[in-house]
């Protein structure tokens, strides 16, 4: 113990603007994120029916007993001329890039498929709610080395983003823009009743 503080005394003193930035992460992580726990479970129904209606889809093309196993998919795509060292996901996207039998292409597309993240995203969040609905303790502090935050548990701040497009006219222009590319300026948006209307200045 005597050691950890003798290392800790060579450090920097920290910024107050930095214990700040320490208090307002705690505050988040403790105040907890509400979540509609109704559309988490509905939404996991559909994807387990879906999962089981591409997996038996998937065992009628390739006839493989079980298409999760990579030792059965890849002796499949070995059948058919198309051998793969490796059916990871990284591997599977440049492999789609190729000109491939019929067969092929619509056996990877369903593998991918299924390899899908989401399930275990809302088996996550599921698991980690606290008893009054609330997702907590998702964000570390200084995660990067850069300084940065980084997630952890569900991971919020990988959830895919709806992509949603406004057009207006600004002037004698007409403007198309994306909103998640005006994520720099939301406190702009919020004040705005027109999210166009800070294009102007």
């Amino acid at each position: 113990m005597r050691e950890c503080v003798r290392v800790m005394e060579t450090y920097p003193e920290m910024p107050k603007a930095e214990w700040n930035l320490w208090r307002l992460d705690q505050m988040i992580n403790l105040r907890g994120m509400p979540v509609d726990t109704t559309y988490v479970a509905h939404a996991a129904t559909l994807m387990r029916a879906s999962d089981a209606t591409t997996l038996a889809t998937l065992k009628d093309l390739t006839g493989c007993q079980n298409p999760n196993s990579d030792t059965q998919m890849k002796g499949w795509l070995g059948d058919q001329d198309y051998p793969m060292e490796s059916i990871a996901a990284e591997r599977v996207d440049v492999a789609l890039l190729d000109d491939l039998p019929p067969q092929v292409r619509d056996a990877l597309l369903l593998r991918q498929k299924l390899s899908g993240a989401g399930p275990k995203k809302l088996a996550a969040i599921t698991n980690q709610l606290s008893p009054d609905g609330l997702l907590r303790n998702q964000f570390n502090f200084y995660g990067g080395h850069t300084g940065r935050w980084s997630g952890r548990g569900v991971q919020v701040q990988n959830l895919p983003r709806p992509d949603f497009t406004i057009a207006g006219r600004v002037g004698r222009h007409l403007v198309q823009a994306r909103l998640t590319a005006l994520s720099h300026r939301p406190r702009s948006l919020e004040r705005q009743t027109n999210p166009l209307s800070w294009l102007r200045s």
